[in-house]
């Protein structure tokens, strides 16, 4: 049975276009959705303190830049970003007074699981450049993904998506073609589209993190999931001759899209048949997957299947 949720939005002074709070029945959170010109009347209301933010660029409902941040001062963390950084135009603020759920461990895990989420599904648009380093635990995360999976709620619910926009066609105009069923392709050992079943694990270098799964134990498959920036401009290593082919077919078919500084973002899941290759075709160069594609605990795929 569907499951039906209840929000109360306020707009503050009457305006409709303005400073709203939003609630759900039984969340931990207030959601603040605030356009910058607003800041100065949003520091006046009484709010929580502690919480995680986005802040934005937005043209009519795409999202063209965003990052993500913690808070523990409320409205007043924004003051330094209102004048150091000047391309946004609004943020969006999930707030709580709830100290004994919603500690200070959850609000640092809470930041770098939506860091990472963003910097995997929204690519080259991000403004942070690498994720705090703050380690959360197997027994934070399933509290954080509930959490994020509700912050997703309230911003679709907002009309701002936490997801790269999909081009409605090609770079010629023209729709992709639709993917090849089942098999291998020949470069690499790339399926299309692949299945996102598995052990989740990701990989992080210069910067950018990457989500899979991975199955099959010793010798198994690594899907490289959706979303997934890629270094295009990373020198490929010179006996990979893989990688560049299944990139160019990739972006020929508008399954890659190019984004800024030599990155572009995976528009569908793609399947390797080992974690290296994956590696590689991601982030370029000679890279042991084995070694540096890790599960959620930290463990990488040689620790857990040898």
């Amino acid at each position: 049975m569907a499951q039906h949720k209840t929000m109360t939005i306020q707009f503050i002074d009457g305006e409709a276009q303005g400073l709203r709070l939003c609630n759900c029945a039984g969340s931990l959170f207030t959601t603040v959705y605030m356009p910058r010109p607003y800041l100065a009347r949003a520091k006046q209301l009484q709010l929580p303190m502690r919480g995680i933010y986005f802040l934005l660029k937005v043209d009519g409902s795409e999202i063209k830049r965003v990052y993500a941040g913690q808070t523990t001062q409320g409205m007043k963390r924004l003051n330094d970003h209102n004048s150091k950084k000047k391309w946004w135009d609004r943020a969006v603020l999930f707030l709580s007074d709830d100290i004994n759920n919603f500690t200070l461990d959850t609000v640092n895990g809470l930041e770098k699981f939506a860091i990472e989420k963003i910097m995997t599904t929204m690519g080259g648009i991000v403004e942070n450049k690498v994720a705090p380093k703050y380690k959360i635990t197997p027994f934070q995360m399933p509290f954080i993904q509930s959490l994020y999976d509700e912050i997703e709620f309230m911003m679709a619910a907002l009309g701002l998506e936490l997801k790269l926009a999909q081009p409605a066609s090609g770079s010629s105009g023209q729709k992709p073609p639709a993917p090849a069923s089942g098999g291998s392709a020949s470069t690499g050992g790339a399926a299309q589209p692949a299945p996102s079943m598995g052990c989740a694990v990701s990989m992080k270098r210069h910067g950018i993190t990457v989500v899979g799964t991975y199955s099959g134990g010793s010798k198994g498959t690594l899907t490289v999931l959706k979303g997934a920036t890629i270094e295009l401009g990373a020198n490929v290593h010179p006996k990979d001759k893989a990688t560049s082919t299944l990139r160019s077919q990739l972006l020929a078919q508008g399954k890659l899209m190019p984004q800024n500084n030599g990155l572009a973002v995976l528009l569908e899941d793609v399947s390797f048949d080992s974690p290296t290759a994956a590696a590689q075709f991601v982030f370029g160069g000679s890279i042991n997957g084995r070694v540096n594609w890790k599960d959620a605990s930290g463990k990488s795929i040689k620790d857990l299947f040898g």
